[in-house]
């Protein structure tokens, strides 16, 4: 069965991928991303409301997209900052309040989850090692499935 763009969007996810997939150093690194979000953009993350319910501590999909684009030179156009986002939602680092399987960039809420690293040292926990978590995060976004609108990666 083949999926229109469409088509997909409307699908339900079916819980987070193992984290095993992409390896413990980039679910590390996805955490950190997380993290800095939380400490450094706490204007991102609060309770919101919509007609489907309220939701705490949420943030909204384009405003994700818009602050990496802004905090990291090297994540070149919005499609690079979804791939980064998606594999976050991946991941379980972050879900969709609507249970979406694919990162929207427009008015959809997001919530991070509270797991920590299992690292007992993780390279990216400190505050300036946050974009090198980025960067690796980056080299996997290439694993995705091709979704129409990306740029070069």
């Amino acid at each position: 069965m083949v999926l229109t763009f469409k088509e997909e969007e409307k699908q339900v996810s079916p819980g987070p991928l193992n984290p095993e997939i992409y390896g413990e150093n980039s679910s590390c690194a996805g955490k950190a991303l997380r993290n800095i979000i939380i400490l450094q953009a706490a204007d991102l993350v609060k309770d919101r409301v919509n007609l489907k319910g309220f939701y705490r501590r949420s943030c909204v999909g384009s405003e994700l997209v818009d602050w990496l684009l802004e905090h990291c030179p090297f994540v070149q156009c919005r499609s690079m900052a979804i791939g980064v986002w998606q594999l976050l939602l991946d991941m379980g680092i972050m879900s969709s309040v609507d249970q979406h399987l694919y990162f929207q960039d427009n008015y959809v809420f997001y919530q991070f989850s509270s797991e920590e690293c299992s690292y007992l040292y993780c390279e990216f926990e400190r505050e300036e090692e946050w974009q090198n978590g980025v960067k690796l995060l980056l080299q996997l976004v290439h694993l995705l499935p091709a979704r129409a609108g990306t740029c070069d990666l």
